[in-house]
């Protein structure tokens, strides 16, 4: 407060436990007849009633609360002009997200707005805002939501490629056999030879040993050659 009793050098700097804020009083003052005074306060939960949501609702971005709100007036003032902007330092109250973009925000009816307001600098710790006006503020940050896959579509591509995997197993059987078959036909040959019966008249009876099955009336008889 600046008034008849009360005088300041410099411009003052009002702290809460997470923002501070630097104003001009002594120009207000100089605009009110030498008196002027400001009140300046934080709120731990007010950002469960005045949601980030309330940001440009219209869009589908992901917005976070980075700061507690705060709030400025000037009580028992004339003229509440401004005769400079005002710089609002918000220490983050979560993680940033370099992703993201923050904008410094105040309440306007039913929704957070950004006219008059713009973000000066900032770091990972802290952003300092400028404002043209008091009011209740804010520091919010949006993001656009990271892209989420539809799990149908993981199922439908795990069961392709499994597909795709069964299908070139079983061609490839398919390309084989012709092959193993031929190997099979001039290198392996089982025959079943009767007893009472030599290899050489079984040999003149048949077209092609490998292909020759014949079987004694008592098969535990029988006997088994591998050529």
């Amino acid at each position: 407060m600046v008034g008849p009793s009360v005088t300041l050098d410099e411009t003052p700097r009002l702290n809460t436990t997470d923002s501070s804020m630097d104003i001009d009083l002594i120009g207000i003052a100089n605009n009110n007849n030498g008196s002027a005074a400001v009140a300046f306060m934080s709120y731990t939960t007010m950002e469960n009633l005045l949601k980030p949501d309330f940001f440009n609702p219209q869009n589908n971005m992901m917005k976070t609360m980075m700061s507690t709100v705060i709030s400025a007036t000037l009580p028992k003032t004339t003229d509440t002009a401004l005769t400079k902007p005002v710089n609002l330092t918000f220490r983050h109250i979560r993680e940033f997200d370099p992703r993201g973009s923050l904008s410094c925000v105040y309440w306007n009816i039913s929704e957070w707005i950004v006219d008059g307001c713009s973000v000066v600098n900032t770091n990972g710790i802290q952003t300092v805002c400028s404002c043209v006006h008091l009011s209740t503020f804010a520091l919010v940050q949006t993001r656009r939501p990271s892209p989420e896959i539809n799990s149908m579509v993981v199922t439908f591509v795990i069961i392709g490629v499994l597909s795709s995997i069964l299908i070139l197993t079983i061609f490839g059987l398919c390309c084989c056999r012709p092959l193993r078959d031929r190997i099979c036909g001039h290198s392996i040959c089982i025959r079943m030879i009767p007893k009472g019966y030599s290899r050489e008249e079984l040999s003149s009876t048949t077209q092609s040993a490998s292909d020759v099955f014949t079987l004694n009336s008592n098969p535990t008889e029988a006997s088994t050659t591998i050529k």
